[in-house]
């Protein structure tokens, strides 16, 4: 069954350069475990764990405990879909709207962080 879990392994993949044989040596994985992950993977536990974390209003890496060094990318995963879609609907604006935007956001983030 091809969801967007099993299409983001392949894209993802692919956007690194990566074959599928290259990407199992890389993660310890034989290339048929990935092949089938980006084909055929019943992502039932994934969406199971995304309607988990989304219940207790928790991120899904927050549930599956991800770690990592980066603090940028950890501060990333944080963001939350309500976030991300107001973001997407920022994106579409035309570039002078953009601008305004972000000057009230700079702006009301300075008078907050200032009291």
């Amino acid at each position: 069954m091809k969801t967007k879990f099993t299409s983001n392994i392949a894209r993802l993949r692919k956007a690194k350069g990566l074959s599928q044989q290259k990407l199992a040596e890389l993660s310890g994985l034989t290339r048929r475990q990935i092949a089938y992950y980006e084909n055929e993977a019943n992502t039932n536990l994934i969406d199971n764990l995304n309607a988990i974390a989304k219940a207790m209003g928790v991120s899904l890496a927050d549930l599956i405990e991800i770690k990592n060094g980066n603090k940028q990318q950890n501060d990333l995963l944080q963001i939350d879909s309500r976030a991300v879609g107001k973001i997407k609907k920022l994106l579409s604006l035309s570039k002078s709207s953009r601008y305004s935007i972000y000057n009230m956001i700079d702006a009301f983030y300075q008078k907050n962080k200032n009291e």
